[in-house]
């Protein structure tokens, strides 16, 4: 998501903290959200039970991912 923002939206660390640039981030979130390409979505889909595993093997900490 964050490279896909600062992508689409270089100028994003030029927003303040007004209601205006809040809006308009939501907005580019919205809009980068609906290009994650769905093959990205599956394979973390996919990874999930080895994620887990490493968190349990970890016992809460630091994984590789």
């Amino acid at each position: 998501m964050k490279g896909i923002l600062h992508r689409l939206h270089p100028e994003i660390h030029l927003l303040k903290k007004n209601q205006a640039d809040i809006a308009q981030l939501k907005e580019w979130i919205r809009e980068a959200w609906w290009l994650v390409p769905q093959t990205l979505i599956d394979t973390l889909i996919r990874s999930m039970p080895n994620r887990l595993t490493a968190l349990r093997k970890a016992k809460g900490w630091y994984t590789k991912y």
